[in-house]
């Protein structure tokens, strides 16, 4: 059946009328209109696509995502997250909400492969998944590359290698760094000379971005643009990637705990990195202990309770917590590791004043001092980031009784 035509009052040059079809709204020019209903409907199916591009168009990639995904594939990733005598985390984000894997194998054919059972990445996460690869052998190189929907990644065709964690107390190399800005260093080639070098492990030491907002969209942002730089790519597939941070991805500029918006900062912390745990039940933040090889690793969270460092200094005043302070001391006194590494997003010597480093917090940062070696907690040493430079400087604990940090 034809369908239905409008004549419209305004003549074209040639006479004719222009018309339009009621049902599709398509226009005809003198009687031409839609010669049968299929075809009428299926001009109807063209334009519906056509003005649903043009919405889709105005949507942030978020959301396209969830409703327009395309072909399954990684945006970001893969990312080697922390690693154990047994497996280690393998980070990344997707394109929709598809099942993500990780198949792996002893050699780079793959004769031996095996696959994870699939993540699926969702949009109540932004699309972010973690896959555990375990039942390894320690201090093994692996090969591995990602499965989106069951099908290898399009875009990722070689695949990528990691090494479990040593079990046995062997030398172990880590590199580490803070301050990485990619609004203003869009290369960072000294992430070329750092993967050449093969660390075991990197250590993010904070302000990993510079979002300097309230704004989860600044945040988003920002880990996206530097999760996506090019010269970082083989540190991150490969090398076991920790993270703490510092004022400028937790907030403003010497940012603490009274920062109405660190809860999102802490969500979004936890979905751009892949460590082993954040927090406690009864203590929100970003620390964790982690284990590798000789060393245990401490990661502190010194912005979500910080006190202002601007208050008088003494007992009461904390960049830690109370729960934070207790599990580090529980933590250090369990620990039988060789060395225990502090790692802190701002400087450990009192040489900042005024800033907002351990300078500020002086009674507490004494008191940790104090409790190593008033519990005999041997192998401490501590790495910190902020001051967009390198320095060694030791803290004279052992005039007290103790020893040099």
């Amino acid at each position: 059946m034809a369908c239905v035509i409008m004549i419209s009052a305004r003549q074209s040059g040639s006479g004719s009328a222009r018309r339009w079809c009621r049902c599709c709204w398509h226009r005809h020019c003198g009687t031409r209109a839609c010669a049968t209903e299929e075809e009428c409907m299926n001009r109807r199916k063209f334009l519906w696509g056509a003005s649903t591009l043009t919405l889709l168009a105005g949507l942030p990639a978020r959301v396209l995502a969830a409703i327009a995904p395309g072909y399954p594939r990684l945006l970001e990733g893969p990312m080697i997250g922390a690693s154990t005598t047994g497996g280690f985390t393998v980070w990344s984000r997707a394109s929709g909400a598809f099942g993500v894997a990780v198949e792996y194998a002893s050699d780079r054919a793959f004769s031996d492969a095996k696959t994870t059972v699939a993540v699926p990445a969702s949009d109540a996460d932004d699309f972010v998944t973690r896959v555990q690869v375990s039942g390894l052998k320690p201090d093994t190189v692996y090969y591995y590359r990602i499965k989106t929907d069951g099908i290898n990644d399009r875009n990722q065709p070689i695949p990528f290698k990691a090494r479990t964690a040593p079990a046995s107390k062997r030398p172990i190399r880590i590199a580490f760094g803070s301050c990485c800005r990619v609004q203003i260093d869009q290369q960072q080639p000294v992430f070329d000379a750092i993967a050449a070098m093969e660390p075991d492990l990197f250590l993010w030491l904070g302000d990993n971005i510079y979002a300097d907002s309230d704004m989860e969209a600044a945040f988003t942002d920002n880990y996206a643009r530097q999760r996506a730089v090019s010269s970082l790519q083989p540190l991150l597939r490969s090398v076991p990637q920790l993270a703490t941070w510092d004022d400028h991805d937790f907030g403003y500029n010497d940012s603490d705990g009274a920062n109405p918006a660190k809860s999102m900062t802490l969500k979004l912390f936890k979905r751009w990195w892949a460590n082993p745990s954040a927090g406690t039940a009864d203590t929100p933040g970003i620390f964790f202990r982690h284990s590798f090889g000789p060393i245990d690793i401490f990661m502190l969270d010194g912005r979500y309770h910080r006190d202002s460092p601007n208050a008088p200094d003494g007992p009461a005043k904390t960049m830690l917590g109370a729960g934070q302070k207790a599990w580090l001391k529980r933590e250090l006194k369990a620990s039988k590791a060789t060395f225990k590494l502090l790692v802190s997003g701002t400087g450990w010597s009192n040489a900042e004043r005024p800033g907002d480093s351990w300078a500020m917090y002086l009674d507490e940062r004494n008191e940790l001092l104090d409790f190593i070696r008033d519990n005999q907690v041997t192998g401490c040493l501590g790495i910190s980031g902020d001051v967009h430079m390198g320095e060694a400087n030791c803290v004279p604990w052992s005039e007290k009784g103790g020893y040099d940090f």
